[in-house]
């Protein structure tokens, strides 16, 4: 899995969305995306498009849990502190 492959941010198309979704489609690497979606609320804070179709919760949960996202976002924090 690539997790620099770029994504788009998208609000979701439901009317209940968050107050705190994005006005805006943002490009943001596949990273950066499931970082924000999981410091978020999940589904209800906004969608992640790859490739030109939205990822689903189930396949945003299963990048958070893969190896390679572990391992960055241990890397991501440890710059951090």
């Amino acid at each position: 899995m690539d997790l620099e492959k770029q994504t788009t941010i998208l609000r979701p198309a439901e009317p209940s969305a968050s107050s705190n979704s994005i006005d805006e489609p943002k490009q943001v690497s596949l990273f950066d995306a499931v970082r924000k979606w999981t410091d978020a609320e999940g589904a209800n804070a906004f969608d992640i498009e790859l490739d030109g179709k939205r990822l689903t919760p189930a396949q945003i949960q299963e990048i958070a849990h893969s190896e390679a996202y572990k391992e960055r976002l241990l890397a991501f924090h440890e710059r951090l502190s």
